[in-house]
């Protein structure tokens, strides 16, 4: 799992490297999952220019690995798992996401990688405890609001608007109108933003 931080271009005892699929000629995979430039001539400005073989930096963005790949004027910026999971792992059922099945999103090697449906990627996540599902106050977005009697006298707070609806009956639409000024009361209430 460390592997990745190596820049260095001595290959690493059982290393072995792979042409990407897709990226023959111009870089390598290899069974540690580093991926390296190769050498090649390209024109720049007109004039012809040599690009060095290197091992490339993988960036982490806080969740993946990922490094842009370039190809004939094109970059495409990618997570390492799906370029590893492309090259040594079969998905004949033609499955859309990578799952870590360790949770670990940094954790590339072959046998951490497999192919899911979107659906059973979700579920995945939510068996391990990698992903949780925040509502009402909890949600990281909800915007708690304030109900009030006709004369402004605060009666009850919600988590959030979609609670205040839920709890009282009154359309979450109406409570947001009032919260915004677009409207004086709903459901024979003041509504306001905490």
């Amino acid at each position: 799992m460390e592997h990745y931080k190596n820049r260095s271009l001595i290959d690493i005892p059982g290393e072995v490297w792979f042409d990407i699929i897709g990226y023959d000629g111009f870089y390598k995979l290899s069974s540690f999952q580093r991926i390296k430039s190769l050498k090649r001539t390209i024109i720049r400005a007109g004039r012809m220019a040599v690009i060095p073989e290197k091992i490339l930096k993988q960036n982490f963005d806080g969740e993946y690995l990922r490094l842009s790949l370039y190809r004939n004027g094109i970059i495409n910026l990618t997570a390492v798992h799906r370029i590893v999971a492309i090259q040594f792992i079969p998905n004949p059922l033609k499955k859309k996401d990578v799952n870590h099945i360790n949770g670990i999103k940094i954790d590339n090697r072959v046998e951490n990688l497999e192919w899911m449906t979107r659906s059973e990627n979700i579920k995945h996540a939510y068996e391990n405890g990698l992903s949780h599902s925040y509502k009402g106050a909890d949600h990281v977005k909800s915007k708690w609001v304030i109900q009030c009697d006709l004369y402004g006298n605060e009666m009850a707070q919600f988590g959030s608007q979609h609670e205040a609806s839920r709890m009282t009956g009154i359309s979450q639409t109406s409570i947001s109108s009032c919260c915004l000024g677009k409207l004086k009361s709903a459901g024979g209430f003041k509504w306001k933003g905490k």
